[in-house]
């Protein structure tokens, strides 16, 4: 049988069964020596009545887009691949760029963690599923396995802020992306936390005092195969709301409250 498509889009948020789905469109472009595309969406939640900070989406969409360069050239060595990065709605920004590159085949992951499917109606998998016009292979994660480690639960890529950089600055990092707490990080490497609290102690001086001046600098964390009953522990042990999770010294996610939570409520 002859090659069946000839550009082939894959979109990924960089947690592991994304990684999964990457491996899949990966074999496929390779059988068919097809065009293959990654495209990873930084999920935005634009508000009405603010002017969305479009410098910082830029800024932090070329972070990811090198990333995401960097891992495909080690894990895929030389298999001819293009990267786009994008800021908005992830089924939006999924749908836009399959009609722009005239995609013939779309890959993406479901996200199902355990026996039932983690909100799979209403997600965005299902939204490109309804609204593609080409056809889509969706990649599920394995029903166990990885489903009670942090690589499951914890949002990947997260808003980082950098010690030079302002309290005013981070904060709006913070609520951009919904966190109460964010990494800080300096030269790619995890140097403090900076959380909410840390904002509303030093209110009204935002713009007069950097991050480093507020951050804490000693840093609990946890890796991507660390259980989230450990997170758990941790959390409360050290009564943070959010750890980040590293991989090879790199940030690559964090782990808060909310997604432990979330955890305990699928079991």
């Amino acid at each position: 049988m002859g090659p069946m498509f000839s550009t082939i889009l894959c979109a990924v948020d960089l947690d592991d069964n994304s990684l999964m789905a990457l491996d899949v469109a990966r074999k496929i472009a390779q059988r068919d020596s097809a065009r293959l595309v990654v495209l990873h969406v930084l999920p935005t939640k634009l508000s009405p009545t603010r002017k969305p900070n479009l410098d910082l989406f830029l800024v932090k969409e070329g972070e990811d887009r090198r990333f995401l360069e960097g891992l495909m050239r080690d894990r895929f060595g030389d298999l001819p691949f293009e990267v786009l990065t994008r800021s908005g709605y992830p089924e939006v920004a999924i749908l836009h760029v399959a009609d722009e590159i005239h995609a013939e085949l779309l890959v993406m992951a479901t996200h199902t963690r355990g026996v039932i499917s983690h909100q799979f109606v209403g997600s965005v998998a299902e939204k490109v599923v309804r609204q593609s016009k080409c056809p889509v292979l969706l990649v599920p994660a394995p029903v166990r396995g990885n489903v009670e480690m942090v690589s499951a639960w914890m949002t990947a890529n997260p808003a980082t802020t950098s010690p030079e950089n302002t309290l005013a600055e981070a904060y709006a990092r913070m609520r951009e992306g919904g966190f109460r707490c964010i990494p800080v990080v300096e030269s790619g490497e995890l140097v403090g936390m900076i959380t909410d609290r840390d904002i509303r102690n030093r209110a009204g001086e935002l713009e007069d005092f950097e991050v480093r001046q507020a951050m804490t600098a000693e840093v609990v964390t946890v890796a991507p195969a660390t259980s989230v009953q450990e997170a758990a522990r941790l959390l409360l042990e050290c009564k943070v709301g959010g750890l980040p999770v590293l991989e090879d010294g790199r940030v690559i996610g964090i782990i808060t409250v909310e997604d432990v939570i979330k955890f305990m409520l699928n079991q």
